[in-house]
């Protein structure tokens, strides 16, 4: 009787945490989905509450660390950006997309040395991974690191041989170096140019230079 008594016991104990676990898990579910409609409506202020609503309940909701780390990261606030995404790779340390926006995170915090070396990483789990390339492209040209910028465009252009917006980063990088003349067979390559800023610097420059 005595052994029953306990076995009951432990059914009843288990079936509460089971419904407490549930309804857990169910509120975790509904705060995440309101973030998330959030998110993609652009109020990244309200989205970033609701995420982290829901990582109080699991620290490891993946995707709502994600879209909390790129609401911050869109709001610039790029150091809360960078903690959560280093979160991110932490708990899953293949994860080139989180590897990339923290390296963008750590550039925009002016933190050069850390973003390079995760740029690399980011590029090493995945080598067609084009917004890494992209990414580490414009630090470099910010920088006037003119030939590795050029290197990274030309890789995007490797992996994807008619992409506009490489042609558009490697001619204004080669130009800025003074190589108009190359910048211009670049930007022959955009369809229409008017997609792009500085459109008719760039019509100017190449009338100059027939």
């Amino acid at each position: 009787m005595k052994k029953k008594g306990i076995s009951l016991l432990l059914s009843l104990f288990a079936f509460c945490f089971l419904r407490a676990e549930t309804k857990t898990n169910s509120v975790s579910d509904s705060l995440f989905l309101e973030g998330k409609i959030k998110y993609l409506t652009g109020d990244y202020t309200q989205a970033i509450k609701d995420f982290s609503a829901v990582l109080q309940f699991n620290p490891r909701h993946t995707e709502s660390r994600l879209l909390k780390a790129t609401a911050e990261y869109n709001l610039k606030m790029f150091d809360a950006a960078a903690t959560d995404f280093g979160k991110l790779v932490e708990q899953d340390s293949k994860n080139f997309i989180a590897w990339n926006m923290l390296a963008c995170s750590e550039d925009k915090q002016n933190k050069i040395k850390e973003a390079t070396k995760h740029f690399k990483k980011s590029i090493a789990l995945n080598p067609a991974y084009i917004e890494a390339y992209l990414n580490r492209g414009l630090m470099e040209r910010r920088l006037k690191q003119s030939d590795k910028a050029i290197a990274d465009f030309s890789a995007m252009l490797t992996i994807q041989p008619r992409c506009e917006n490489a042609f558009y980063q490697r001619g204004w990088t080669k130009y800025e170096k003074g190589d108009s003349a190359g910048a211009c067979a670049d930007w022959t390559h955009i369809e229409d140019p008017d997609d792009f800023e500085n459109s008719e610097k760039m019509s100017s420059i190449c009338k100059e230079n027939k």
